[in-house]
């Protein structure tokens, strides 16, 4: 019988779903499982799942009112959902901090932190759970900080090499590029017919494997995504801390590191450490 795609892939990398959908994780029985405010959503609008949405409605309800209150019960149908798959796949499930906090670096280590606390509360370690966090800026140097703490993080909506290099230096346990994402973009911008070979999202990995090669990163990439996952400690660096340049006539003094990885918005960046 000839084995299936699903099963030739598995000989060669490790299966991970995105989808909330619990009943296509047992299914398909992936390693690990993501999810994501719209992967819940697509799910909690069919039938099978109305009992756990009743649930954190009827607490939700109970915790009482106002906009903190439904970020609150988004949060917990999130972890409930979460909770379900760590029943199924033996590895980790990454559930998402939410997206307005993106830019907000205390916000987004407050949010992981209850998040691992919830978990916590329903018997689930924080070696099960990966915490999704965007790769702006801020959400790096909350992923540090999270990290240092022992709470691993996969940093998402990632698009270039720059962005996996400060990952890396902030002890980031894992990264997902965007792959579908980049092919998008360079579609929009008139690129393309593209082919397997030539699908820039698809050779975008390349340059984060460069980068994971000499931190310590194991690179497991797939068509839509792509990830690395840390094996060690990052290799040391130097950074050129508050570094100075010019912005038009103007001097600005920059966070230590956002110069030299050019995320600091200055069209600039140091990168010969």
């Amino acid at each position: 019988m000839t084995a299936s795609k699903l099963d030739q892939l598995r000989q060669m990398t490790t299966v991970v779903a995105d989808t909330g959908d619990i009943e296509a994780v047992r299914r398909l029985a992936p390693v690990d499982c993501t999810t994501n405010p719209t992967l819940i959503l697509k799910a909690v609008e069919t039938p099978a799942y109305a009992d756990l949405v009743e649930e954190a409605v009827a607490w939700g309800k109970k915790a009482g009112s106002g906009e903190s209150t439904v970020h609150a019960v988004c949060d917990r149908l999130a972890v409930t959902f979460g909770a379900e798959l760590t029943k199924i796949v033996p590895g980790r499930v990454s559930t998402e901090v939410d997206a307005d906090l993106s830019f907000d670096t205390q916000a987004t280590i407050g949010k992981a932190r209850a998040l691992i606390a919830a978990y916590k509360e329903r018997g689930i370690e924080k070696d099960r759970i990966l915490v999704k966090i965007a790769s702006t800026w801020e959400g790096i140097q909350a992923a540090k900080v999270l990290q240092a703490e022992g709470i691993d993080c996969n940093l998402t909506l990632l698009f270039s090499l720059p962005q996996a290099a400060a990952c890396a230096d902030a002890g980031a346990f894992l990264i997902s590029p965007f792959v579908g994402r980049i092919l998008d973009w360079h579609v929009k911008v008139g690129g393309g017919p593209y082919t397997a070979e030539t699908d820039p999202g698809a050779r975008q990995p390349g340059q984060p494997e460069r980068v994971g090669q000499c931190r310590g990163f194991l690179l497991r990439s797939r068509r839509r995504h792509a990830r690395l996952f840390r094996r060690g400690a990052a290799a040391g660096h130097r950074h050129r801390s508050g570094d100075r340049h010019p912005v038009g006539n103007a001097r600005r003094q920059c966070e230590p590191g956002r110069h030299r990885w050019g995320l600091c918005g200055h069209g600039h960046g140091d990168r010969s450490g």
